[in-house]
């Protein structure tokens, strides 16, 4: 890659990367030191991490090329079923579907990774979109104390019941969205004058301001590096 960079600039390169798919990552110093993205196919390990499939599942000798992938057969779908428990229980944690969990792991891995996974279906698209209002971090990790609510509504009810030194807010979620929860909150709550940080896929300049309008204290926009995430929440908590 240093060699075909150095004739000519290469933007990106493309290779298979997933949870189960992981061996190019020692190639990602390299990316970073050149500013190279990484385009990443079969993000979801050819539809196994979607948790569609299982061990009874079936696909067509000759015709699905499936029936052929070792990931699909089954003495390799039980060794990892303990790996498609886990996705699934995150899933449910964060009022999300397994293929949901699955891309935005990678979009929280690097912002410069970008997955393509393939369908022909609107709304598996509609559903691999919704990947990028995802967060998943490691804020227990860094010692915070760390509720989480499922959506808009639950978390005004949250805001309503206990006081907060500091409130995530996604924009489009089911039911009642970020914009009109963080209203609610501080037209009546515990947390009136909580910093509240907007965490967003919606990330151009009219979003941020919609979010400033509607009572946010800062915007965040997916995909983030970690240590943004971190710096803007120590920067509120030491207000």
């Amino acid at each position: 890659l240093r060699r075909a960079h150095a004739v000519c600039p290469v933007t990106a390169v493309q290779n298979r990367y997933s949870m189960m798919a992981r061996w190019y990552e020692p190639m990602f110093p390299v990316l970073e030191e050149l500013n190279v993205g990484l385009v990443a196919f079969s993000p979801m390990a050819n539809g196994l991490l979607s948790g569609r499939y299982d061990s009874h599942s079936h696909f067509e000798k000759g015709t699905d090329y499936r029936s052929i992938m070792p990931q699909f057969q089954e003495k390799n779908m039980e060794k990892n079923r303990e790996l498609m428990h886990w996705i699934q229980e995150l899933a449910h944690q964060k009022n999300a579907t397994p293929a949901q969990i699955s891309l935005a792991w990678m979009l929280c891995k690097k912002p410069w990774i970008v997955p393509i996974p393939g369908t022909t279906n609107l709304g598996r698209l509609k559903e691999n979109g919704g990947a990028a209002d995802i967060v998943l971090t490691l804020l227990g990790d860094t010692g915070l104390n760390v509720e989480h609510a499922a959506d808009g509504a639950a978390a005004v009810i949250a805001a309503r019941q206990s006081a907060y030194d500091l409130i995530l807010m996604d924009i489009q979620m089911p039911g009642m969205n970020g914009y009109d929860a963080t209203r609610a909150i501080r037209q009546d709550s515990l947390n009136r004058s909580t910093p509240i940080i907007a965490v967003t896929a919606n990330a151009f300049d009219e979003d941020r301001q919609a979010a400033m309008a509607a009572g946010m204290n800062a915007h965040i926009a997916k995909p983030f590096l970690p240590e943004t995430l971190y710096q803007t929440i120590h920067a509120w908590l030491s207000e």
